[in-house]
């Protein structure tokens, strides 16, 4: 492994994908900010959740990528992408998921709400819930 700077790392997921990442965003990582390997291995993170959290960097700089990034993100399940970025120390995703899940948990309950006043039957409360969850129309995410 090389110990001098450069401008990329290559960052390898436990399914064998890589993913290129800057140095910028390699100090962003409380995990890794002094690191000086270029080939980092992350044997917990699959490769879809790593692409994920390199194209989360791209966004700190560009509005149209951080839409983009949330429009991505609409129908995902971020369990696995909220414990990535935090055993990564990825501080400023992790506080953009909670966020995204608190805003979704909010849609979900005020439908239930709706339902539940309108419509005493349980299982079309159950289906305005799984709606209401996968149904991006319903749900955005603001700019933090």
């Amino acid at each position: 492994m090389s110990s001098f700077p450069t401008s990329h790392h290559t960052l390898k997921s436990n399914d064998g994908r890589e993913v290129l990442i800057s140095t910028r965003a390699i100090q962003q990582l409380t995990t890794l900010n002094n690191s000086t390997e270029t080939y980092i291995h992350f044997p917990n993170i699959n490769g879809a959740t790593l692409q994920l959290i390199a194209e989360w960097f791209e966004t700190q700089e560009d509005t149209q990528k951080y839409i983009d990034f949330s429009e991505k993100i609409k129908g995902l399940d971020v369990y696995d992408l909220l414990i990535a970025a935090n055993s990564m120390g990825v501080k400023t995703l992790i506080d953009y998921l909670f966020n995204f899940m608190i805003k979704k948990a909010v849609v979900v309950s005020e439908v239930v709400s709706e339902k539940m006043k309108t419509d005493g039957d349980k299982d079309a409360i159950e289906r305005a819930i799984h709606e209401s969850i996968n149904n991006d129309n319903q749900f955005s995410v603001d700019i933090i």
